[in-house]
């Protein structure tokens, strides 16, 4: 044993006790040029009762992490009560390197005494050095939220520089237990802040520059959930989440399965092609594409505490809404969702959607020279979706982006919400 976090109460009978008990058992067969280490907590953060034993534990496992001992303060004078020249022990007064040795693993012990009888005492062992055999490289690391909160912007701003001193100094083995930490380990309070990075160094800029970024926290929000429609897919979509989150994973599978018998071939083989492939542009498993993944998201929003207000839906996200409100059993919205998917398909191609940066009225008036094109969709006051046959939505883009306005062809293989849609009610 190197160390033993004392239970360490500073009382005139109680540490004597002690110290003598440790020399006694720990002690007596040691050089004297390796005395038991010895400290506590309590003199750095207090007494915290019930929960103390469990505060020494975190103290060894910091110190066997960042190999150093921390120091006891308010230690001088020493207790008078103790032989301290006699006795094979030594309290950690001073920032101590605890380095891996040769002979055998690093141990600590730490004691925790309730006044009622209720006593622990601990061995901690640094685990074993890792396998040298190599492992599976890793998947990169996902962007994650870092929320931090405090009672006003002044007491926010201090709060973020602390984290960059500490991430510049002593980075994180896990940034992901860093994100989850400041969460869940500590009280939320109205002022907050939600920093996205993906790597230390852009958390680190990141804090840097945290003026004038936070915002009050609602006290009851209202949640709307907006479920998109085509045009939206890639190929690859939902990859590396559903290798990172089991709840997604679990709801995608349940998903394809009810889309199996449905469709030709296996939806999440098309989710999941290799680039260049064209397949999940094709309405026939774009629809069941967004549907399945749109729902799986949900899925795993709901599986950590999401409890929507409101549902919003656009064109196959609509089925997504009514599906979640109750309206479909997930087997009818499928059948549903791949029904619309192959009748679209079925219709002749020929046709795409623009989208165009201005509003109803403007894109009316640019309408009236293409008899043959639709509004397909009212996005906003200044987003707007036209739709028709592809030859007559390039001239529309072309008088368009020569007066200035910004448009993008959406990635589809029909004409969506248009005149060419209606054949297919035939």
């Amino acid at each position: 044993i190197d160390f033993v976090e004392c239970h360490g109460t500073g009382t005139s009978l109680g540490d004597p006790i002690e110290v003598q008990a440790l020399a006694a058992v720990y002690g007596s067969q040691r050089p004297s040029t390796q005395p038991l280490l010895l400290g506590a907590l309590k003199t750095n953060i207090g007494h915290l009762e019930s929960a103390a034993g469990l505060a020494g534990v975190a103290k060894l496992l910091a110190a066997f992490l960042h190999r150093q001992l921390p120091p006891s303060i308010h230690t001088r004078p020493a207790n008078p009560l103790l032989d301290w020249e006699q006795l094979p022990v030594s309290v950690v007064e001073t920032l101590t390197p605890w380095g891996p040795r040769p002979e055998r693993p690093r141990r600590a012990g730490v004691s925790a005494f309730g006044l009622s009888g209720t006593n622990a005492h601990a061995i901690l062992e640094e685990a074993p050095p890792p396998s040298a055999t190599p492992l599976p490289r890793r998947q990169p690391t996902p962007a994650l939220p870092f929320i931090l909160s405090a009672r006003n912007d002044a007491a926010l701003s201090e709060l973020a520089q602390r984290l960059r001193q500490q991430l510049l100094h002593s980075p994180p083995a896990s940034l992901a237990d860093l994100a989850d930490a400041l969460l869940h380990s500590r009280e939320q309070f109205p002022r907050r802040l939600c920093l996205v990075a993906d790597s230390v160094d852009a958390l680190t800029h990141t804090l840097a520059n945290t003026n004038d970024a936070s915002v009050s926290a609602f006290t009851n929000p209202r949640v709307a959930v907006m479920f998109t429609g085509q045009g939206a897919q890639r190929v690859a979509m939902g990859r590396e989440l559903a290798v990172a989150n089991p709840a997604f994973a679990r709801a995608l599978d349940d998903i394809a399965a009810h889309f199996a018998p449905l469709l030709e071939h296996p939806l999440r083989d098309v989710i999941f092609a290799e680039p260049g492939s064209s397949l999940i542009d094709q309405t026939a498993y774009t629809q069941p594409a967004l549907f399945a993944i749109e729902l799986a998201l949900y899925g795993a929003l709901q599986s950590i505490g999401l409890q929507p207000d409101f549902l919003l839906g656009h064109s196959i996200g609509e089925l997504v809404a009514a599906h979640v409100a109750g309206v479909f059993s997930l087997s009818d919205a499928c059948k549903l969702v791949a029904a619309r998917g192959r009748l679209m398909q079925e219709l002749p191609a020929g046709g795409t959607m623009l989208s165009v940066q201005a509003g109803e009225a403007d894109t009316l008036a640019a309408l009236a020279e293409h008899p043959l094109l639709d509004i397909a969709a009212l996005n906003g006051p200044l987003s707007t979706v036209v739709s028709g046959p592809a030859d007559a939505i390039a001239a529309l883009q072309r008088q368009l982006e020569s007066s200035g306005l910004k448009t993008r062809r959406l990635v589809v293989s029909h004409a969506f919400h248009s005149r060419l849609m209606e054949p297919m009610l035939e």
